[in-house]
């Protein structure tokens, strides 16, 4: 708890939940379960965050770190082309990306079948898309609170 000298006010400092981790104003949970790409946004959204957006290098620096700690093949971010074939966006806020880590051959599509975002750990967590029925574990974001 910090104090408000004014007023003798005390307020709860900030900090995440217990197993999420914290980057700049951001609170960051690895999964240790697996699910298809839509059960992992849902399981974000029922811990009021959203799957990950990478909007910066940092973050991106930040997650593919540790992603490798926590050593999970695959990770779920929250990127899809569901919507418009091969224009890729971050699906909660409706942004395009500014920052990717595709690896060499992706996207691929695979005849349109692969609409997810994932970070492989066999390409030292480089960005692929995936069909989203798969089952992978995933990453979710929300605010420092």
């Amino acid at each position: 708890m910090q104090t408000d000298s004014k007023w003798g006010i005390y307020e709860p400092e900030k900090a995440c939940p217990n197993d999420w981790d914290l980057f700049q104003s951001y609170c960051y949970y690895f999964s240790v379960d697996e699910s298809n790409w839509t059960d992992s946004k849902s399981s974000c959204q029922n811990q009021e965050s959203m799957l990950a957006e990478v909007v910066s290098t940092e973050q991106l620096a930040f997650l593919t770190t540790k992603a490798g700690e926590y050593g999970s093949k695959f990770y779920f971010l929250g990127g899809s082309d569901i919507v418009t074939e091969g224009e890729w966006i971050w699906t909660t806020s409706r942004t395009n990306f500014t920052v990717t880590n595709w690896t060499p051959s992706a996207p691929s599509d695979d005849k349109g079948k692969e609409n997810c975002l994932e970070m492989r750990k066999g390409a030292g967590y480089q960005w692929n898309d995936v069909h989203c029925d798969k089952n992978k574990t995933y990453i979710c974001q929300r605010p420092l609170l």
